[in-house]
């Protein structure tokens, strides 16, 4: 019986379905034919051992070829046909040696030398193919001897590495193997929703086979089949606002390092995956502002103006959003009146949604097209591929967050009047005053920064450290025997003072009432007079023209008496405080002058301390929005001096001009009293102390009171009594990853960044999600015009 046939070189265009019958065949020799498929009747060669068919054109092998695999066939060679892949179950085989060199073959599955081929191989040819990366189970060819794989277009691994051997190749594939599979638990526990948040300890590990299924399932969808041989597309959604860039720089980062050079790269997985995700929560923080910055300033445009009225448009509101989560202190705010704490909360601006988000057509309120607040900033925005939306304004108003807390609220709102118009008829509504509740957004004037919550902390301690010292060395000097002198004799020229203007006080009363009985007089001849033009008298008895004439005649001189008496009521209210004080005993007085003189010298270097700050920021082109109500009295000291200051959210336009100003240097020495204290030291001025009264002392004072009665030390630093506080302001969300008050979870979804390709989304907008009045809270009434239900 025939057990070699070699039939090469012949021209054999097919191999006959016969050749099965052959059943003792041991070789069969196929090379140099024109042979382009396989009989399926090779698997009946119960015998064969040898079967080459090198220099063909065979472009498939048939499925039945593992059909050999329960067989003795130890050599394939197939080199130089025009074969682009291995048939399924190809592993089966029981190979010694594989010659595949000079074909097609673009890829070999990860599986393909299993399950038996891998303990059997000795021998591997794949030169000269157009393989981009070896399988994964290239690293189980644990008996193989030879292997010649050069002249492919190898992305993974790298051409140059192929030239260190076979055992480095292995390695670099068995480190590839280990790397996608972290990386596919990594994408899984850090970026998506689910999984961002649980330690690392307790994240699950996943085997590769269950990642597609669970990643899909926690609804992160990435293409993990994007890895090898080069890494294209691999995050596919739940990227937020990661731009086409980001993503291809990260599609680069993890080509490196799963398909390069491992040896060299010097990044981590976590690393990778760690930058991925801040850069995530950047982009969506930089996409957040710039829609809130550009509606901001047409905001600020259009209150300058009055195309939008108060019906719609309340320029002048509060809210409690201030520093501590509460209230602000009005820091840089003077005060008349008692010394009790001044709150003030922050000023902020009402809009109807119907004029944020709808265009107004000429109507019985508008007297011409009104474009909508957002319709206007929309004109600025630069393009991107993400959709400005109203949702994703929605989202970044309240999602942003100052230094200090929210910036924006969608509440209901109830306006003094409306621009309510009947849909169906076209004509105005006429709803009772105060009546009518629309929905509508409130947000704030000013936008603390980090920097500016710190340079206000920094400036607030400051000051009380001035206070405190200030404090003890008033104190200190007036225990010493010349301050008590001095103090005895203020005590005396202020009694003198005080008896002098009481004997005055007396005086002008007794002249007053004087006076208040020559009004009376005037009063009852006016009234006369009035009497005989009422009665219809001759003019010449009256000499009253008209019935106004008459009346504004009794009127004045009805107030005239009415002013002498609130003249006269004032000075007795004046003599009667004179006389409790001159009742005083010594002690008290004193008591009274040495708290004065304190709040006197502590007003001088508040006054000293903010007049250096604001000449600097003058200097730098900053803002100061604690200065006055959102900053009002930093720019009236400026206008003062001839200068801009830097208004709610830019820096002034002249400010290289000031660079050149001086800022006042504090050179004095805290710890030893200046030897003219005695001489610098008085009490000019203190008789009336609404001047040196503000509300900086005032938190000064409540703030040491507090620690006495807490059983702390009085004089602690500043830093002492703000421990703990303005964690806003610690946190910063200026220049770190929160920045500018990117307060946010960044395993959100981030549904609202929908990816439109590379064009541009800019005149998109959907629909305002649901009924705005449902966002708001309570009812609360604001301050200004606008009130809230």
């Amino acid at each position: 019986m025939l057990e070699i046939l070699d039939a090469k070189k012949n021209r054999l265009q097919d191999c006959p379905e016969a050749i099965g019958s052959l059943s003792l065949l041991k070789r069969l020799e196929l090379d140099g034919n024109r042979l382009e498929v396989l009989p399926p009747s090779l698997s009946q060669l119960t015998q064969l051992e040898v079967l080459t068919l090198s220099s063909n054109h065979v472009y498939q092998l048939p499925d039945e070829i593992v059909g050999l695999a329960k067989l003795k066939v130890e050599t394939l060679d197939v080199n130089g046909n025009m074969l682009t892949h291995l048939p399924p179950g190809f592993g089966a085989l029981r190979l010694r040696s594989l010659k595949l060199s000079y074909n097609r073959l673009e890829t070999l599955r990860h599986e393909v030398f299993r399950p038996k081929l891998n303990g059997t191989l000795r021998q591997l040819w794949l030169s000269n193919n157009n393989l981009l990366q070896l399988p994964d189970s290239f690293v189980e060819l644990s008996k193989v001897q030879e292997v010649q794989m050069d002249s492919n277009p190898y992305k993974s691994p790298p051409p140059e590495l192929l030239a260190e051997g076979i055992t480095t190749v292995m390695q670099y594939v068995r480190v590839r193997m280990h790397r996608i599979d972290l990386l596919h638990k990594l994408i899984l526990n850090r970026l998506s929703p689910q999984g961002g948040g649980q330690p690392r300890q307790q994240q699950r590990k996943y085997p590769i086979s269950e990642m597609p299924c669970l990643v899909n399932y926690r609804g992160f969808d990435t293409c993990l089949e994007a890895l090898v041989p080069q890494c294209c597309g691999v995050l596919m959604s739940n990227t937020g606002y990661l731009t086409p860039p980001d993503l291809d720089e990260f599609d680069k980062a993890i080509n490196r390092f799963i398909n390069g050079d491992f040896y060299r790269h010097p990044l981590t997985a976590e690393t990778i995956l760690d930058v991925v995700q801040d850069l995530r929560a950047t982009r969506k923080k930089e996409f957040y502002e710039r829609i809130v910055a550009h509606l901001m300033a047409q905001i600020f445009f259009e209150e300058t103006r009055d195309v939008f009225s108060e019906n719609v448009f309340c320029r002048h509101t509060t809210r409690p959003w201030g520093r501590r989560g509460g209230p602000v202190i009005g820091l840089w705010t003077f005060i008349q009146g008692d010394l009790g704490t001044v709150t003030l909360k922050v000023g902020c601006l009402a809009i109807a949604l119907s004029a944020l988000f709808e265009d107004t057509p000429k109507n019985a309120f508008v007297e011409e097209f009104r474009p909508a607040f957002w319709t206007e900033a929309l004109k600025t925005l630069p393009r991107t591929v993400f959709e400005y939306s109203h949702k994703a304004l929605r989202k970044a108003l309240l999602t942003l967050r100052s230094a200090y807390g929210p910036i924006a609220t969608f509440e209901d709102l109830t306006f003094e009047f409306c621009e309510c118009i009947d849909p169906n008829t076209g004509e105005e509504i006429r709803h009772p005053k105060g009546e009518c509740v629309v929905p509508g957004l409130v947000v704030v004037k000013i936008i603390y920064t980090a920097q500016e919550a710190l340079r206000r902390k920094e400036e607030e301690k400051e000051v009380f450290e001035a206070f405190k010292k200030t404090d003890t060395q008033v104190r200190k000097w007036i225990k010493t025997k010349q301050g008590s002198t001095r103090v005895t004799d203020e005590v005396k020229k202020r009694k003198a003072v005080q008896s002098f203007r009481v004997g005055i006080i007396d005086a002008s009363i007794a002249q007053l009432q004087g006076l208040v009985t020559l009004k009376q007089e005037l009063l009852v001849f006016a009234q006369q007079r009035k009497t005989q033009f009422d009665n219809g008298e001759p003019f010449h008895f009256h000499s009253l023209a008209n019935t106004e004439e008459a009346t504004a005649l009794v009127e004045n001189a009805e107030k005239e008496v009415n002013d002498k008496r609130d003249e006269i009521e004032a000075l007795e209210l004046e003599r009667t405080h004179l006389k409790v004080k001159l009742k005083e005993r010594v002690p008290e007085i004193a008591a009274q002058l040495e708290d004065s003189l304190v709040d006197k010298y502590c007003y001088v270097e508040y006054t000293e301390i903010l007049n250096r700050n604001r000449t600097r920021a003058l200097k730098e082109g900053w803002r100061r929005p604690w200065d006055g109500m959102d900053g009002e009295d930093f720019g009236k000291w400026a206008k003062e001096r001839n200068c801009v200051a830097a208004d709610r959210r830019e820096r002034p336009e002249n400010v290289a001009e000031y660079r050149t100003m001086e800022v006042p240097a504090d050179d004095r020495n805290w710890d030893e009293a200046p030897s003219d204290l005695s001489e610098r030291l008085n009490w000019d001025g203190t008789d009336n102390m609404e001047t040196f009264r503000i509300p900086t002392l005032v938190e000064w004072k409540e703030k040491r009171a507090a620690r006495v009665v807490a059983g702390l030390d009085p004089n602690a630093s500043a830093s002492e009594e703000d421990e703990g506080e303005d964690e806003d302001t610690k946190s910063g969300d200026g220049d770190d990853k929160q920045h500018s008050g990117v307060r946010s979870n960044d395993n959100d979804a981030d549904d609202d960044a929908n990816r439109s390709g590379r064009v541009d989304a800019r005149d998109k907008s959907d629909a305002a999600d649901g009924d705005a009045g449902a966002l708001g809270g309570g009812s609360t009434k604001a301050d200004g015009d606008a009130t809230t239900k």
